[in-house]
């Protein structure tokens, strides 16, 4: 099998995995291959989440993202340990997931993907690249567009 380009990243967790399912059923409807889709889930819904597992689409846990060195304190759902770092909760912990699964997969280009997410269109990975490179949103209006920080708040300056 061709190793796709895309990898397709989701983070998710029981509360979301219906909707999580209506995005997998999307993505192998609507997004054209090749693809590699990944679910990272806590170890707890694992298996849960297994029926969503496919030839395109990989469960894994955050267990197996992370370094060896983090681990969740017993008894608790929402604190991480290592002995390198103060304790770590759930935000920071979801972003060091993103950084971690980035270092870990083999395709070139990520795509970050919530589980509340659903294609409607067919969409076609491909065309998120320009001259073979992974092209990023950006407005440049907003980037030369001054701000005014006031004590009642932030207030774009008139030509913006």
């Amino acid at each position: 099998m061709q190793q796709s380009p895309f990898a397709i990243i989701t983070p998710s967790y029981f509360p979301d995995l219906d909707r999580c399912r209506l995005l997998c059923e999307s993505i192998q409807t609507f997004v054209k291959p090749p693809y590699k889709h990944y679910l990272i889930v806590d170890r707890r819904d694992f298996a849960r989440f297994t029926p969503l597992a496919g030839p395109e689409t990989e469960v894994l846990t955050v267990e197996d993202v992370v370094p060896l060195r983090l681990r969740r304190l017993p008894l608790s759902n929402k604190i991480w340990l290592s002995f390198k770092t103060i304790p770590i909760r759930n935000w920071f912990l979801q972003q060091l997931v993103k950084l971690e699964i980035a270092r870990s997969v083999s395709e070139e280009n990520i795509v970050f993907v919530d589980s509340d997410v659903v294609f409607v269109r067919p969409f076609d990975l491909q065309s998120l690249l320009r001259n073979e490179k992974l092209r990023l949103y950006r407005n440049k209006k907003a980037m030369t567009c001054r701000r005014k920080f006031t004590t009642s708040g932030i207030k774009a300056q008139p030509n913006c």
